[in-house]
């Protein structure tokens, strides 16, 4: 069993992320790593490493320096990823449940929205440069779109869009 090799297991799996052109993947994978080797205070970090007491260690440390719950479970979801590829190639130990009673999971109650009121300054307010003002009126399209995201908007052709809706 490789007992050193957790590092250089993210390290390898970013790199097949990459050739695979998923850099969103990879850079996520990257901020787990560089999150866990700073809670670890150094980069020799075996597969030994990663056992209960330290992930519940680690969840604490993530939370005690304000991440959200969000990014804790993301980078606790990144590193068993890792550790289960290194269970299946025989460099780590397999473990019942070792990541069971971390968070993993996904929190959808925070309210994203803007309130009515921020709304219509956002809509409303007077600007004084020409590009704020172009921006401005992006963002109550993208708003009488419901919400349309950004890069959906940047790739829409005039094809796109149906004549007979009062456009």
């Amino acid at each position: 069993m490789d007992e050193k090799g957790f590092v250089e297991g993210v390290r390898r799996y970013m790199s097949q992320l990459r050739e695979e052109k998923r850099y969103s993947s990879a850079k996520s994978y990257q901020d787990a790593l560089n999150s866990f080797i700073k809670y670890s205070g150094t980069e020799n970090i075996s597969y030994s490493d990663i056992n209960k007491a330290n992930l519940h260690r680690y969840e604490a440390y993530l939370l005690e320096n304000d991440c959200m719950r969000n990014t804790v479970s993301t980078y606790i979801r990144r590193l068993r990823c890792i550790y289960n590829k290194a269970v299946e190639n025989g460099d780590a130990e397999y473990i019942p449940g070792l990541f069971q009673g971390v968070f993993t999971g996904v929190e959808s109650k925070r309210k994203k929205s803007l309130s009515l009121e921020n709304q219509h300054k956002l809509m409303t307010v007077k600007v004084e440069s020409e590009v704020l003002r172009e921006t401005q009126l992006v963002v109550c399209l993208l708003f009488q779109y419901a919400g349309m995201s950004f890069v959906d908007f940047a790739h829409l052709k005039e094809r796109n869009i149906k004549r007979d809706i009062g456009l």
